[in-house]
């Protein structure tokens, strides 16, 4: 009915412009030492979702979402492989993109607006 990949993954912020739309976008609401680390990391470990899909038949029953669930759990819970992002590269399509949206993701670039997939990440 559903199927899923998953592989270690990190975000990489390469220009400050970057940066401080992704610190924006996350809004910390940390203690300020745990802030100030944060932002001096250019690299933040994740964890990937890939080819993410549902059969047909089983579309709107909201197993994607328990997928996701279960991968931000597990990966909360056990601390695994240090990761602190889920991250998906999204079909860009109006269905694929609201549903990741709707689940909690944000975009994490912009200038992947007109290609096939659209990055995004969610904060574990």
């Amino acid at each position: 009915m559903a199927a899923f990949t998953l592989m270690n993954d990190a975000i990489m912020i390469d220009s400050e412009d970057e940066k401080t739309d992704f610190f924006d976008d996350i809004r910390l609401e940390e203690s300020s030492s745990v802030v100030v680390f944060f932002k001096r990391q250019s690299s933040f470990p994740a964890i990937n979702i890939g080819h993410l899909g549902t059969s047909v038949d089983f579309h709107n029953n909201g197993i994607g979402m328990v997928i996701i669930e279960f991968v931000a759990g597990t990966f909360s819970q056990y601390r695994q492989a240090g990761c602190q992002f889920i991250t998906v590269d999204a079909l860009n399509n109006p269905r694929t993109v609201s549903f990741y949206l709707n689940n909690q993701f944000n975009f994490q670039t912009n200038p992947d607006f007109y290609s096939a997939t659209r990055r995004m990440y969610r904060i574990l």
